[in-house]
């Protein structure tokens, strides 16, 4: 979102920047790193001209240990579920499938864990594991440590009938800093070397 990452106060991260003219302007990314992040939330029309500083430690987490190569293809959960079944719905053949959660159903809170098992399961319906050769997971917006440790073990019980790797707590999706990915872009996940690299 050009809005929310470019309005940051004073101004954007430089991570978000830097990622995101690798992707637009220099044509290759290669390895992506990590780096901690914030999900502060901070209403724009009372905090306007405040900087958000709570941030939190980060670190890749592989749920599911392998090596996988393919085109990304994903997004916001409910928002590719929205296109299902459409002309829009994207081909996940060959793919490593990027997902992530969105705010709750009010400004700065959680997406319940029940509407992530709903997510989960209508997805693994309309087929689009059953293709895909890796997934990385953004990292959830505003779960605490307990939370995301629901999180991280749904995920696993509604994708236990496949054995691709699995990638999660990458810089992507509602929180900050994040990196630019590239739609149809190669990517490459390691668990061997921890690595997730992005080819444009």
């Amino acid at each position: 979102m050009v809005l929310t990452q470019f309005g940051e106060y004073p101004k954007p991260f430089e991570y978000t920047i830097k990622c995101f003219y690798k992707a637009v302007m220099h044509g290759k990314i290669g390895k992506i790193e990590v780096v901690d992040y914030t999900d502060q939330f901070l209403d724009w029309k009372k905090f306007k001209r405040t900087p958000r500083r709570k941030f939190k430690k980060n670190k890749l987490l592989w749920l599911r240990e392998g090596k996988a190569k393919g085109r990304l293809i994903g997004g916001c959960m409910p928002s590719i579920l929205r296109v299902a079944g459409t002309s829009y719905f994207p081909s996940f053949h060959n793919s490593i499938i990027f997902l992530e959660t969105p705010e709750g159903e009010r400004a700065g809170k959680p997406y319940k864990l029940e509407k992530v098992d709903a997510d989960l399961s209508q997805l693994r319906e309309v087929g689009i594991f059953e293709k895909t050769r890796g997934l990385i997971l953004g990292i959830p917006y505003r779960y605490t440590r307990q939370i995301k440790q629901e999180f991280y073990r749904l995920v696993l019980e509604r994708l236990k009938d496949y054995d691709f790797p699995i990638l999660a707590n990458v810089n992507f999706g509602h929180t900050d800093p994040i990196i630019t990915i590239p739609y149809g872009a190669q990517a490459t996940i390691n668990s061997e070397v921890k690595e997730l690299r992005i080819e444009i």
